[in-house]
């Protein structure tokens, strides 16, 4: 079964996110902590977004990606099935602030916007402000690719000034597996 993470997950104090070639070990015995860890290939198969939810503030030396919180959520839209495509953009900022204005200028524009087959836009900063990531959950690739090619589909203006001058990373990855770890045993 081809899944993507499970945004809602109850206990997530971190998520550790990052993007590696394909083919990387995924292994989860052993991890305490670590509520799932979903692997998604890249629409072209050359890499794999790497998104591991934990339930604790520290994470295993294994995981040397960036650790985020879950910043904001908008989920919904009119747009209802599992998702076919993200879209993940990482922005590096300037620290907490000036990544939470960003996000809500981005936010702004898809609660006005509303686009087509947008399932859920998740908004993460990393833990030391460098970076917000954008995890956008689509029902297809098609209405993802019609939101991009649309003028709707353009920055709006605040979002494109707080932008200008970033580095601005986007990539698009299909669904693909969640492993969850068996739980520790019970040592009595």
């Amino acid at each position: 079964m081809t899944t993507t993470p499970d945004l809602a997950l109850p206990g997530v104090a971190l998520i550790v996110c990052g993007e590696h070639p394909a083919g990387r070990d995924s292994a989860t015995s052993g991890m305490d902590g670590l509520l799932a860890h979903s692997v998604l290939p890249s629409v072209d198969g050359t890499t794999e977004l790497h998104y591991a939810q934990w339930g604790r503030d520290t994470v295993e030396p294994a995981y040397p990606d960036l650790p985020y919180r879950m910043y904001r959520r908008h989920a919904g839209g009119h747009a209802v099935g599992p998702p076919g495509v993200v879209l993940a953009k990482s922005v590096r900022t300037d620290g907490v602030e000036q990544a939470r204005r960003l996000a809500a200028a981005q936010l702004e524009v898809i609660m006005t916007e509303r686009p087509r087959g947008l399932l859920s836009s998740n908004f993460h900063i990393a833990t030391d402000g460098s970076t917000l990531l954008q995890y956008a959950e689509w029902l297809t690739e098609a209405a993802l690719a019609a939101f991009l090619d649309s003028r709707t589909g353009a920055p709006s203006p605040a979002v494109r000034d707080m932008m200008r001058g970033k580095q601005v990373r986007v990539r698009t990855f299909g669904p693909g597996r969640t492993l969850v770890p068996p739980p520790a045993s019970d040592p009595r």
